[in-house]
């Protein structure tokens, strides 16, 4: 509380001492009389400026009409720079020449290991295809290899067959017909003598046919 009733203990602002008079804060004399005038004089400062910034960029008169006439002219008078003369395209010395060296080199250089990956159900599929089409080939070859049955009795004309019955005839008993025709057959053939009649003979050609 003491600083409260001290006046010189209070901190002092800057400028204060050349402000604060033996009255208190002042100003200098006839300041505001001076302001409106230092106001003009700050504006004319400032529109100075800006108008020499302006004279930075301002173009001649025609510049762009005359623009490609001076360039035709500075080239016609030599007047190019030396870094637009030179050939901004340029290769270095023997380039093409030894480009097709240089790959040849970088390739057998950096050999490429090839990894080959086996597809092993695609071998499955491919094996078991392979095996249908051997069993479907050698049951081919065993049908159309296998001879056909022979049919004896095609050369044998009717009368030779007469004649064979007609001789061993006699050798027919009924067990041996039943082996060749059925019971219903044997019962309807009477065989009552040795002799058998051309009726006989006859139903057993068909038979045996």
């Amino acid at each position: 509380m003491n600083h409260l009733n001290n006046p010189e203990s209070d901190p002092k602002l800057p400028m204060e001492d050349l402000l604060k008079g033996s009255s208190g804060f002042v100003i200098p004399e006839n300041y505001m009389e001076q302001v409106p005038d230092s106001i003009i004089n700050q504006i004319r400062l400032d529109n100075k400026f800006d108008e020499s910034q302006n004279e930075l960029f301002k173009l001649p008169a025609n510049y762009f009409e005359e623009f490609p006439n001076r360039i035709l002219n500075k080239i016609e008078s030599g007047q190019i720079p030396e870094s637009l003369q030179q050939n901004p395209f340029k290769v270095p010395e023997n380039y093409f020449n030894n480009t097709i060296q240089n790959i040849l080199e970088k390739t057998s250089n950096s050999e490429s290991k090839v990894v080959v990956k086996t597809n092993f159900k695609q071998v499955w599929s491919y094996a078991a295809t392979a095996c249908v089409l051997l069993v479907i080939s050698w049951l081919g070859f065993r049908l159309y290899s296998d001879p056909k049955p022979v049919d004896y009795f095609s050369n044998i004309t009717e009368d030779e067959l007469l004649e064979y019955v007609s001789t061993y005839a006699v050798d027919f008993d009924q067990s041996s017909l039943a082996s060749v025709i059925n019971e219903e057959e044997i019962n309807s053939l009477e065989i009552m003598d040795d002799d058998i009649d051309d009726e006989t003979s006859d139903l057993l050609i068909q038979i045996l046919e």
